[in-house]
């Protein structure tokens, strides 16, 4: 770590000098700390993925943890990467300073002592359907000096990547036979598959007897294997 110190010594070579080369008086040196500025910036979200028609709460936490303080520090966070898979909820809050919005980029300014540290919240909702490219990503920056995020950064914990993911539950349904006849038992097999990314808890799947009821009885014998797993197949 360089030193974060500037120093200076006077010396001279007359005779009678305090501050003879190689002397020990400190009314020789100065020393001026040079106080370096760091403001520490950091996004998360409350899911690392999420489907449609879901909420996303974003967090962003700016710390001045540096030796200097901050006027006017200035945040950015740009939706453009979120809004053609979410809308935003209008509903930005921060701890300290204050937070606005223009289409796409949403801008916090403040004040920051040495060591204080602000929250900013906000959130969107996933489309439904989600006719996006089923990537949120977006990046929070900030150009003033020591910024851990300054303008361009493209990774963690500056840029956050929330993956929407597809729910899809394909039905079929085939019969033992093509044709019958008057007396003749037909089965009917329905095949339920999860071909999406998303489990689904408490799924639910219904067959209309009505168009079969005025030609034959149902016989009471419907029946479902214990269902696998709620889990998504996979490819």
């Amino acid at each position: 770590m360089a030193d974060t110190t500037l120093t200076e010594t006077a010396d001279s070579a007359t005779p009678g000098t305090n501050c003879p080369p190689d002397g020990t008086d400190p009314r020789c040196t100065t020393n001026v700390p040079d106080l370096v500025p760091a403001l520490t910036i950091t996004k998360t979200a409350n899911t690392p993925a999420a489907v449609p028609g879901a909420t996303v709460t974003y967090t962003i936490t700016v710390a001045d943890a540096g030796d200097t303080p901050y006027a006017g520090a200035t945040v950015t966070d740009s939706l453009s990467g979120v809004l053609p898979d979410a809308a935003y909820n209008t509903d930005a809050a921060a701890t300290a300073g204050a937070v606005s919005y223009a289409s796409p980029v949403l801008t916090w300014t403040g004040d920051l002592t040495v060591g204080a540290t602000v929250t900013i919240t906000y959130s969107v909702t996933v489309r439904d359907p989600d006719t996006g490219g089923k990537l949120m990503v977006n990046t929070v920056a900030s150009a003033d000096p020591g910024s851990s995020c300054p303008p361009g950064t493209t990774s963690a914990p500056c840029q956050l990547t929330v993956p929407v993911l597809t729910p899809a539950l394909t039905i079929v349904e085939t019969t033992s036979a093509a044709t019958v006849t008057p007396g003749q038992q037909v089965t009917y097999t329905i095949t339920v598959t999860n071909t999406g990314q998303t489990p689904y808890a408490g799924a639910t799947v219904t067959d209309d007897l009505t168009g079969l009821l005025d030609d034959a009885a149902y016989n009471s014998d419907d029946a479902a294997p214990p269902a696998p797993s709620a889990t998504p197949a996979r490819s």
